[in-house]
């Protein structure tokens, strides 16, 4: 397991944790501060092609979701942090591609207690209608809201 794959397109960052982390390597806290982060003339990596991303997000976390769940390891804490990252990429596909977006919506794993979305792609008005309607009228609500507070602004 030495380092970055090289034929990852992109994510590389959460596919080398994650093999870390299946390879049982422990991690831990540091104030050392350091980053590698590559810039190409096109943009980086990581914003070139953003459904590419989304695809190896989704890949990756799926790993991690069938890690967890194989090593009893998969705790509503970490099945919620998992959904959630799903429902922001699949958020983050809204604008661009509605098909793409209800699949990845498609994906979160709905436990007893269900999935409630939070943070700042989640506020509250938005998470009401998530509750209450579900992904796709929780977005077409979003985007009234956004188009009324452009036209105030």
């Amino acid at each position: 397991m030495a380092g970055w794959r090289k034929e990852q397109p992109c994510c590389q960052e959460h596919e080398l944790y994650l093999r870390l982390l299946v390879a049982g390597k422990k991690f831990a806290f540091t104030n050392f501060v350091g980053a590698v982060y590559r810039r190409f003339e096109t943009g980086t990596l990581s914003t070139k092609d953003m459904p590419l991303v989304r695809r190896e997000r989704l890949k990756i976390e799926a790993r991690l979701e069938a890690h967890l769940e194989a090593t009893g390891a998969l705790t509503p804490e970490r099945q919620w942090a998992i959904n959630q990252a799903r429902f922001e990429l699949a958020r983050s596909a809204w604008p661009e591609n509605r098909a793409e977006a209800r699949s990845i919506a498609a994906t979160i794993r709905k436990d007893r207690s269900g999935f409630r979305p939070t943070g700042l792609s989640a506020p509250p008005g938005y998470q009401f209608f998530y509750h209450a309607f579900g992904f796709e009228i929780a977005e077409r609500v979003a985007k009234i809201k956004r188009s009324i507070m452009s036209v105030k602004s």
